[in-house]
């Protein structure tokens, strides 16, 4: 519910112990004026908890707001943890990733050691495919 919503209900409330009371002073009856009182105290006793937990809702927003305010100027103070994968960052040696071997195939100019390795591999396979000993 809205913060107007709140405001209508206790306004509402407010009305009707005032209705109840008015009601009380002109009944004759003794036994329903008391009724009538009971009726807008409950009404009375309504407002009294609806102003309570709209502060207590309120207190709450404004420490959330207050904490949410603290962690966004302690996260503005500390350095901006840098991203490797960002085309801004400072290229490391080639030896210090986790693709260390082929990253000289990545960024070779010209011949790289990776293909020259990979050659004889397959003719050794291909050899032994053709030629199968038994």
């Amino acid at each position: 519910m809205s913060v107007l919503d709140d405001f209508v209900r206790m306004r509402l409330y407010r009305e009707r112990a005032s209705e109840f009371e008015l009601l009380a002073e002109t009944e004759d009856s003794p036994d329903v004026r008391l009724r009538y009182r009971i009726v807008a105290s409950h009404y009375r006793e309504l407002v009294e908890r609806e102003e309570k937990a709209d502060k207590a809702r309120m207190a709450e927003l404004i420490e959330r707001a207050r904490l949410q305010r603290q962690q966004t100027v302690s996260k503005a103070s500390l350095p901006a943890p840098s991203n490797p994968f960002s085309p801004n960052a400072a290229r490391s040696d080639a030896k210090d990733g986790p693709f260390s071997d082929t990253a000289s195939v990545s960024q070779g100019s010209g011949s790289s050691e990776l293909i020259p390795c990979i050659r004889p591999q397959t003719r050794e396979i291909a050899c032994a495919d053709s030629n199968p000993q038994t």
